[in-house]
């Protein structure tokens, strides 16, 4: 499901950042920020019958100095059209560095509910009209927790091209500076190549789940720890949070059952 708010350019304020997303709890571990652009490489798989699959991706690189549990990922990008495209989802991958390469696939999944926030707009007059750049975010599905080292990661807009689909590519803006090596790019191929630029895109923290009432009865207590030790040995009948781990540190295990213990008596998230 797609959120979309339309804002003037440039006017996205951190009050609407917040309303639209619990990350603003969640603490931000790494950045790379966007030029003012409405488009970029194309990143995109075309999921639509007979359309063109996964043409195309675009990978870029960062370091992880400590441990990291990875809980939404932002990033920048549009369509170099007035009205956007109707982006079905987002695939988002990690993978590990290989010698300056991309290397083994650490984790990927599919993102279907997303915010897409206009922070840029150019007015070329006819034909192109107002073309505008977005803002997206996306919560993971699953945290990908992952341990000190480089590591490459990917987006990709799951968007119908081809097969009769009238919908234009998906571009994703470049950052204002690189990081070496600079970023990647597949397209129409399984190589991928150096672009001479990185893109945009901000990586945050896993906010671990902050009410205690975890198995939803309208009361916090004793039955909360119970259901919290259940769904650490795996039975999730009785608990309705999203997520077993409620420190936030990857794992689940008897540590979420005492940070659980610490919160029905009182502690704070």
């Amino acid at each position: 499901m797609k959120m979309r708010f339309v804002m003037p350019a440039l006017a996205c304020s951190a009050a609407l950042s917040c309303a639209i997303s619990q990350e603003c709890l969640a603490q931000e571990l790494y950045r790379q920020n966007p030029i003012n652009s409405f488009g970029g490489l194309s990143a995109q798989d075309a999921r639509n019958p007979g359309g063109l699959g996964w043409f195309s991706e675009v990978v870029d690189n960062f370091d992880a100095p400590t441990n990291w549990v990875i809980g939404s990922v932002e990033f920048w990008g549009g369509y170099v059209t007035e009205v956007p495209g109707n982006t079905e989802g987002f695939m988002i991958r990690f993978y590990e560095n290989n010698g300056g390469s991309v290397g083994a696939l650490v984790s990927t999944q599919d993102v279907m509910t997303f915010s897409e926030i206009e922070y840029y707009h150019f007015n070329f007059g006819p034909p192109l009209g107002d073309v505008k750049g977005y803002h997206y975010t996306v919560q993971l599905t699953t945290p990908v927790p992952l341990n000190a080292g480089s590591y490459w990661m990917s987006v990709t807009a799951i968007l119908a091209r081809g097969g009769g689909a009238n919908e234009p590519q998906w571009g994703w803006v470049q950052a204002q500076s690189i990081t070496p090596p600079s970023c990647m790019q597949r397209f129409f191929s399984p190589t991928f190549n150096p672009q001479n630029q990185d893109v945009s895109f901000v990586l945050n923290a896993f906010a671990p789940p902050c009410d205690p009432d975890v198995n939803c009865d309208g009361a916090v207590n004793g039955f909360d720890v119970e259901a919290t030790e259940q769904a650490v040995n795996g039975d999730f009948t009785n608990f309705c949070a999203p997520s077993a781990d409620l420190n936030g540190d990857g794992a689940e295990n008897g540590f979420d059952i005492e940070t659980e213990e610490q919160r029905v008596n009182g502690a704070p998230c």
